[in-house]
């Protein structure tokens, strides 16, 4: 884990299975761009909402493993690394155009939401209820 502004970010890197080579890597944190224009709720808002949400900034497979079911390893390692969090939403942004990665997001739970900025997609999916 890497300390960033509102949180902490982490890199994780999967395989196949637990005696494979890694072929992908995921980086996500808090979405800092997003909680930067939430100043006027005051610190402590944007402390809550870096803990409630994660952005998921690269989700990478080695060209040689794509296509095989490998870009679910790194998604599926995030997914158990914020599992013992309450009320998280993963959040990720797709170019707009591409159609394909949107299919896989949506293949894995995730809602894609209206165009957002700088020609992207937002993708979110909630992955624990508030307890």
């Amino acid at each position: 884990m890497v300390p960033v502004p509102f949180g902490s970010a982490v890199a994780l890197m999967a395989g196949r299975d637990v005696d494979s080579e890694a072929s992908g890597l995921v980086y996500a944190g808090p979405p800092v761009r997003l909680l930067s224009g939430c100043g006027r709720f005051g610190a402590r808002v944007q402390e809550c909402l870096g803990h409630a949400l994660t952005e998921i900034e690269l989700l990478s497979v080695a060209p040689e493993a794509q296509r095989g079911g490998l870009g679910v390893a790194p998604l599926t390692a995030l997914e158990e690394h914020l599992a013992r969090r309450s009320g998280v939403v993963l959040l990720a942004k797709v170019r707009v155009g591409e159609f394909s990665v949107m299919r896989w997001y949506r293949r894995r739970g995730f809602v894609i939401a209206a165009q957002g900025g700088a020609g992207h997609h937002l993708c979110w999916r909630v992955l624990c209820a508030v307890r």
